[in-house]
C-alpha cells in the first residue's frame, strides 16, 4: 500500500498561521526565501550556495567555492526554481549548518519527496555517523541519537515523486526514566519497531552538522527545527501549513 494524503486526514487550514507561532521554533528555512545560487553556465543548474535561516542566524551553506565545473555541478545541492525545492541528487550533496546543533528536546519537520524507491536517504547527520535523522526505506524511518538507533516502521510506503511531511521529535516526560522519541509521515505517528526501544534519556544530546547527503535523491521545500517537541495542536497546525505549500 503506498501512503498518500487523502483528504479526509487534512484539517481546516488556518492561512494565517506560520511557524512563527511555535514558542520553541529555533531555525526555519523557508520555501524560495533566503536562497542564494551560483549559476552553472554549462549545465544551466542553480546551484544552492546558502538557505538563509529566517529564525536565526543559523545558515545552511555551501563551504566550498563555487566554480563553474563538472565536479562542482555534480557534488552540491541545486534549487528547482519551477518546484521550489532544493534537491540533493547526487551522494554528498549536502549543506551545512553555520553552527553545529546539540539538541534535548526537538521536533524537527521537513516539505518533502523522492526521486527514486530504494531511499538510504540521510535528512540530517554529524559527520562521524552518530547522530542522523534517515528515510531508512519506503517502509522504515530511523534516528540515531548519541551512537543510539531507534527504527520505525510506516503503515504503508512512501511512494517516489509524491510529497510528505515528515517529522522527528523527542519530548522530556516525567512517565519513564528516559525520554520519548516519535516519529511522523503526514501527521501520523509511526510505530517503534526493530533496533532500539524509541526512548532514550534527554543528556544524550542529537548532535547535527549537515543536511543532505541521502544516498539518491530528496527534494526538500521547508525545514522546521524546534528546540521542544510539539503538542499536538502546534503539530498539526505546522503539518497543515507544510502540507499546502
Amino acid at each position: 500500500m503506498k501512503l498518500a494524503l487523502s483528504n479526509n486526514i487534512k484539517s481546516r487550514v488556518n492561512a494565517d498561521w506560520t511557524p512563527e507561532k511555535l514558542s520553541s521554533l529555533l531555525h526555519w528555512y523557508k520555501c524560495d526565501t533566503g536562497i542564494s545560487t551560483y549559476a552553472h553556465s554549462t549545465s544551466g543548474n542553480r546551484i544552492v550556495t546558502e538557505w538563509q535561516d529566517q529564525k536565526g542566524t543559523n545558515n545552511l551553506i555551501d563551504t566550498a567555492t563555487p566554480a563553474d565545473t563538472a565536479g562542482y555541478n555534480t557534488a552540491h545541492p541545486r534549487y528547482d526554481t519551477s518546484t521550489k525545492e532544493v534537491v540533493f541528487d547526487h551522494g554528498g550533496d549536502q549543506l551545512d549548518l553555520t553552527e553545529h546543533l546539540s539538541l534535548g528536546t526537538f521536533a524537527i519537520f521537513v516539505r518533502i519527496e523522492f526521486d527514486d524507491t530504494t531511499f538510504g536517504d540521510f535528512l540530517f547527520e554529524d559527520e562521524a555517523g552518530n547522530n542522523f535523522l534517515k528515510v531508512q526505506t519506503a517502509t522504515e524511518l530511523r534516528v540515531k541519537i548519541s551512537g543510539n538507533r531507534h527504527d520505525f516502521t510506516i503503515d504503508g510506503e512512501l511512494a517516489q515523486d509524491t510529497r510528505y511531511v515528515i517529522g522527528y521529535q523527542r519530548e522530556d516526560t516525567a512517565l519513564t526514566a528516559d525520554d520519548i522519541i516519535s516519529c511522523y509521515v503526514n501527521n501520523t505517528a509511526v510505530t517503534q519497531s526493530g533496533s532500539g526501544d524509541g526512548t532514550q534519556a534527554i543528556t544524550d544530546t542529537l548532535d547535527l552538522e549537515k543536511v543532505g547527503d541521502p544516498s539518491n535523491q530528496t527534494r526538500i521545500k521547508e525545514i522546521v527545527i524546534c528546540n521542544n517537541a510539539l503538542s499536538g495542536a502546534d503539530r498539526t497546525s505546522l503539518f497543515n501549513y507544510l502540507y499546502n505549500l
